[in-house]
C-alpha cells in the first residue's frame, strides 16, 4: 500500500524469517535508512511487513529488503515512486 508519505512493503518467504528489513534511500541520495518490521501469520504462513514513514511526496526511492539479514532484493530495479 502506497501513500503520500508512507508505504508498507511486504514479501513471503519459503522459511520461516526471525528477522525484516527494508534498506531505502532517494534517488541519487547516498544517507540510507534502515527500518526493522514485523513478521506476520497469515493463513499458515509467515509475511515479512515493513512499514516506512516520513516518505516525501513524488519522491522516487530505492529499496532492498532483507529477511535474516540476506538481501532478497534490491537494487536500481526497486522503487518506491
Amino acid at each position: 500500500m502506497i501513500r503520500p508519505t508512507t508505504t508498507t512493503i511486504t514479501w513471503k518467504t519459503n522459511k520461516d524469517a526471525e528477522s525484516c528489513t527494508v534498506i531505502f534511500n532517494e534517488i541519487n541520495e547516498t544517507t540510507k535508512t534502515t527500518v526493522k518490521g514485523n513478521l506476520v501469520k497469515h493463513e499458515g504462513n509467515k509475511f515479512n511487513e515493513v512499514i516506512l514513514t516520513n516518505l516525501k511526496p513524488s519522491t522516487t526511492y530505492d529499496y532492498s529488503i532483507y529477511s535474516n539479514g540476506h538481501l532478497l532484493a534490491g537494487g536500481k530495479n526497486y522503487h518506491l515512486y
